[in-house]
């Protein structure tokens, strides 16, 4: 067979990491992704998403009716470690703004994001909710009128990311309801 994906050779290690990528950060992958960024054939393209199966059996399913793989719950990722910098660039177009509204270059954006903020898991949370227009529920601690501590959680839906100096805070619009597909639980607070 002549699509066959060699995980040693760098051109096929660097598709095999960018289906990761989709599948950690946006929750999906299609041979129509590896196509388009690639220029691959659809025999190649298939064999990739193949090998990635391989190489990392249990991280993603195929659903027929939408013609993708989508991330199993408990993937991890065994390209590299997840980088929420990279993500950004990638999947937001660098889409951070600055605290005063204007937009920052991608380098300062990767020189700030790679810092050790929250877990990735949180990271993963808010960047697949921008990407797929899903809500996000945050817990948080407000101080209350006695000064005392209450646990509060809210669903938003995240518009953008900040950079508000000391960290990317997520502006969002809250949302009252319930059971829409797609949600998720970030389990820390609204700065990350």
């Amino acid at each position: 067979m002549g699509n066959q994906t060699s995980d040693e050779n760098w051109a096929a290690r660097e598709r095999l990491s960018g289906i990761e990528r989709w599948l950690w950060w946006r929750g999906f992958v299609g041979r129509r992704d590896l196509l388009e960024t690639y220029g691959l054939s659809a025999a190649q393209a298939s064999s990739d998403l193949q090998k990635y199966q391989e190489l990392n059996p249990g991280s993603m399913n195929y659903h027929m009716s939408r013609k993708r793989y989508e991330a199993a719950e408990g993937m991890r990722c065994v390209m590299g470690e997840p980088d929420f910098g990279l993500a950004v660039r990638v999947f937001l177009g660098g889409g951070l703004v600055g605290s005063t509204g204007g937009a920052l270059d991608s380098d300062s954006l990767v020189e700030m994001v790679g810092l050790p903020l929250v877990k990735p898991e949180v990271e993963r949370g808010i960047v697949s909710a921008l990407l797929n227009g899903w809500r996000v529920k945050l817990k948080y601690s407000a101080v209350g009128s006695q000064s005392e501590f209450a646990k509060v959680a809210t669903w938003v839906h995240p518009q953008r990311l900040v950079w508000a100096g000391n960290g990317v805070t997520g502006n969002g619009v809250r949302s009252g309801k319930r059971g829409q597909s797609g949600e998720t639980e970030t389990g820390s607070g609204c700065k990350f």
